[in-house]
């Protein structure tokens, strides 16, 4: 058995010190590996739930991605790994969908005693479970997963027509319903299926059978088949780009999936438009059920397209029908409308899928109810919305940055930035989230010498709306100014002027437009700001909102700090909204207007000058989710 195992997902996911079991997810391709780890909620008697754990894991986590261990947060010797291999074997058969891992065996970690909270691993088959002698930390996770993987991506919009006479009746209403969705499962598995294949744009589409068949190679192989002659590879279509995440994740642009299905597969017919006729002994009622599925797999690049499709896309497919379909059974909505969306919520290296129901709003308590039970499973914080239909992943972004579609405005500028702070051996800590950089003469305004603390606002306020906090728009300077005099904090005259704001303004329109709270750090001399980076650290791994710098002659946008508690030395990752070019993400960078700034520099130039008062406004982050 193995002598090692891989960890590829974030420390704090194998620290977390709740009680009770986790699965440890990986991938055949990638053996004795593991990509993430999730919670089991589902439990019957103090054992997990296999039918229920395993249904809701089936739609959480993509095709290509498996149960290839369990975590028991409990002192654990050989023996009791042994009995959670029972119970992790049971799961991994239901969620996986083969029995490879019983050849391939399991990974079980268990705590070394009671004083050292250290993980002991242990490897193997239900007759050789053994412990693994090291556990390697790759520096670069997300690379190292998508070296060898790449993403599958099939959207499909359904609506599917429901005939009865009445649907009063729960139990014709199920029978329709069960009847709905057979019909269209065996469509989607029958061979008038085929798919266009739509990759990067220097390689052409290609039309492929989507047959469904039992996919021997698929297991056999550990997630990748011998292609035959004229086949293609995963890895002929995948796009080049790279897609970066709200949380600073690097990703691949998935390969896209379009399903047809063939009207005409004989030739020689005529096919004209033809009537269906449902006999009913009384009035038919018509309901159409409104179905959005968002299929995403992860698949390794040497895959073959035909095995793509058959073991992972309509595999996912068909999952996300049977899902939808005992939604639907549970209860019996007007009008239902379930949709699918694909998340990556932070710490996660690969996304995962929940699905919705859109007749509940997001504040109604059965939704909110469900989204608290997603964020235990995923080790989530429980003060901030992560996987609101708002943070569903829209694959926009490119490699460099942040354009969103309908904007001028770039976001994320800190991400891939080329140059590091300077300071050795320390503890960085950034910005949770996304953001838009805001400056100088953007929107054909002239605020030039006057508006950076307007900006530095613009910049915090499109915070809290990238992160769903608000669904509001940016205030410009105007309204701004017209807020600060309806509240009385500036004489009527205010408006239309060309007068600074401060921290104080900052956090008065803050808390009048989005009900958040903020508080104020005073710092008498620049030359007492590196005293503060212990507080400020403190605010961006707890709260993580931007913080605007005010005072001084200027106003900036604080993103975060680099800081060795030991020797003192620190950094702050500054952006500048006094820049006044245009969106061009290099020329930020080479600029200096994102970057690290040192309180000194090395010619002896000081950032934050010492003959000047400093404020620093921290948003706070409003408790929900």
């Amino acid at each position: 058995m193995a002598k090692h195992i891989t960890i590829l997902c974030d420390s704090s996911m194998l620290e977390n010190k709740r009680k009770g079991m986790q699965w440890l997810v990986g991938t055949r391709t990638m053996p004795c590996t593991v990509i993430s780890v999730i919670h089991c909620l589902r439990l019957n008697a103090g054992y997990p739930d296999i039918q229920a754990e395993s249904a809701e894991l089936r739609i959480l986590l993509p095709k290509g991605l498996e149960i290839v261990g369990a975590l028991l947060n409990e002192v654990g010797e050989l023996e009791k790994a042994r009995k959670i291999y029972e119970i992790t074997m049971e799961v991994a058969l239901a969620v996986n969908g083969d029995d490879s891992c019983k050849k391939s065996g399991l990974i079980i970690a268990c705590l070394e005693s009671a004083d050292n909270q250290s993980l002991k691993f242990y490897h193997g088959t239900s007759q050789s479970l053994n412990t693994v002698e090291s556990v390697v930390h790759p520096g670069n996770p997300g690379a190292h997963l998508w070296k060898k993987m790449c993403l599958l991506r099939c959207k499909l919009h359904i609506q599917l027509p429901l005939y009865a006479s009445g649907f009063d009746n729960p139990s014709d209403y199920s029978r329709q319903l069960e009847a709905a969705f057979s019909n269209l499962i065996k469509k989607l598995r029958g061979d008038a299926l085929y798919c266009i294949v739509e990759g990067s744009s220097t390689t052409p589409r290609k039309v492929v059978s989507g047959i469904f068949k039992d996919s021997d190679n698929f297991h056999q192989s550990g997630n990748k088949s011998h292609t035959t002659q004229g086949d293609s590879q995963c890895s002929d279509f995948c796009p080049s780009s790279v897609f970066t995440s709200s949380h600073g994740l690097q990703m691949p642009m998935p390969l896209n999936f379009v399903l047809l299905i063939h009207q005409s597969l004989e030739k020689g017919i005529n096919l004209a438009p033809f009537a269906e006729y449902l006999p009913a002994n009384g009035e038919a009622i018509l309901r159409v059920l409104n179905l959005d599925l968002d299929i995403i797999s992860v698949a390794h690049r040497e895959l073959s397209v035909h095995e793509a499709i058959s073991s992972l896309i309509l595999t996912a497919l068909t999952d996300q029908l049977y899902a939808m379909r005992d939604m639907l059974l549970e209860e019996i909505p007007e009008h239902p409308e379930l949709c699918s969306y694909v998340f990556c919520p932070p710490g996660f290296a690969h996304p995962i899928s929940c699905i919705y129901n859109l007749n509940y709003g997001e504040s109604e308590f059965k939704t909110v109810e469900w989204r608290k039970l997603l964020h235990q499973r995923l080790s989530l914080p429980m003060d901030r919305p992560l996987l609101r239909r708002a943070n569903a992943l829209s694959f926009t972004q490119n490699e460099f940055g942040a354009q969103k579609q309908g904007t001028q405005r770039l976001s994320n500028v800190h991400v891939n930035m080329p140059t590091s702070s300077g300071v050795v051996g320390g503890q960085c800590s950034l910005i949770h989230g996304s953001y838009e950089y805001y400056h100088y003469l953007q929107d054909s305004f002239n605020d030039s010498g006057w508006g950076c603390a307007y900006r530095s606002l613009q910049t915090i306020f499109s915070w809290f709306k990238l992160q769903n906090y608000t669904v509001l728009d940016v205030p410009m300077h105007g309204k701004i100014q017209e807020i600060l005099v309806k509240i009385g904090d500036k004489e009527p005259s205010f408006k239309g002027s060309q007068n600074w704001i401060g921290a104080i303004e900052l956090s008065f329109v803050l808390d009048e437009l989005l009900g958040v709270s903020s508080k104020i750090l005073n710092v008498r001399s620049g030359a007492e700001v590196p005293e503060k980076c212990r507080e400020l650290a403190l605010h961006f791994e707890t709260q993580g909102t931007p913080v605007m710098i005010g005072g001084g002659v200027l106003a900036y946008t604080l993103l975060g700090v680099d800081y060795n508690d030991t020797t003192g030395d620190c950094a702050f990752l500054i952006l500048d909204p006094h820049y006044t070019g245009g969106e061009d993400l290099r020329t930020i960078w080479a600029g200096g207007w994102c970057g690290w700034k040192k309180p000194v520099n090395s010619k002896g130039e000081e950032f934050f000058l010492r003959d000047k008062f400093y404020n620093f406004l921290l948003p706070q982050r409003p408790n929900t989710i």
